[in-house]
């Protein structure tokens, strides 16, 4: 069995050929070998992004207090926290699931049934199966989520 980039990992039968050299001659045969992936796997499930004010925090408690834990999508909170202050978020949160909640990082590969924080004074964008983050400019206008 091979791994195919181009099938994202999948493993797919491979056909061993023969060749003219007495040495390498065998008979075509279906191999099988054990398979490494160099790179993380895509994630292809949902992300589910969720979007509060800086007085969300008992609504996210709620939600969290009542989520599965393994319904295998990304959860991304999105909160507007003043990069002034450092951010108890995630761990307010992690009373309330069981799944890791984990400061977002610029090139952080997510992950099923975890939980992704916005760090403050930052914008996120999701590009593949990474989570981007760029420094929010300054002076700018911060809309409602």
């Amino acid at each position: 069995m091979a791994r195919d980039k181009s099938t994202d990992g999948q493993v797919i039968p491979s056909k061993k050929t023969s060749r003219s050299s007495s040495s390498t001659n065998q008979s075509s045969e279906l191999t099988k070998k054990a398979v490494t992936k160099e790179t993380p796997c895509e994630f292809h499930g949902y992300v589910v992004a969720i979007g509060a004010s800086a007085g969300g925090l008992d609504a996210l408690e709620r939600f969290f207090d009542e989520l599965a834990v393994d319904s295998g999508a990304v959860i991304v909170v999105i909160q507007h926290l003043s990069p002034d202050h450092k951010s108890m978020m995630d761990n307010l949160l992690a009373r309330h699931t069981t799944m890791p909640v984990l400061m977002a990082e610029n090139g952080l590969e997510m992950q099923a049934n975890h939980v992704y924080l916005i760090p403050p004074g930052k914008n996120m964008t999701v590009a593949g199966s990474q989570l981007r983050l760029v420094p929010k400019n300054p002076h700018g206008l911060s809309l409602p989520i």
